[in-house]
């Protein structure tokens, strides 16, 4: 209130009667489904059977990082697309893609990641080696 009334004073306005400011009510936003497919180039030694992690981010927030493998099948593979589905608080319009690899395994060459969330479609082009132990980021072209 201390805060409220000394900026009302710096505006020029009394505080006498002022009410309290209440707080903005917290709107949960309703989960979006990302179809995230991943290509790994068709390079000499372009797999990985490392830990690998993604983050989406948009206009409005990022997604926490999450692994991105799936149990029953082997990810990562030269020339191979993975489609993975993840269910994630609406980024927004995506803006980035960020790939975290762990270094416990070999190296790997990203081709590309596509996401397809609410009816659109967003690629992010990589065409490179990921370093390990940093995160990647790759724009939407």
């Amino acid at each position: 209130m201390a805060l409220l009334a000394g900026a009302a004073l710096f505006l020029g306005a009394s505080t006498a009667g002022a009410a309290p400011l209440a707080a903005e009510p917290v709107t949960p936003r309703a989960p979006v489904l990302y179809r995230i497919a991943i290509t790994t180039s068709d390079v000499e030694d372009a797999g990985t059977d490392s830990t690998v992690q993604i983050r989406l981010c948009g206009t409005l927030r990022c997604t926490p990082a999450r692994d991105i493998a799936d149990p029953n099948k082997d990810d990562r593979e030269r020339g191979q697309t993975d489609i993975h589905y993840r269910e994630w608080e609406d980024v927004g319009t995506l803006t980035q893609c960020r790939i975290w690899q762990e270094d416990d395994g070999s190296w790997w060459h990203l081709q590309s990641i596509e996401v397809v969330y609410k009816g659109q479609r967003a690629l992010c082009p990589f065409d490179d080696w990921v370093d390990r132990e940093t995160w990647e980021g790759m724009y939407v072209a």
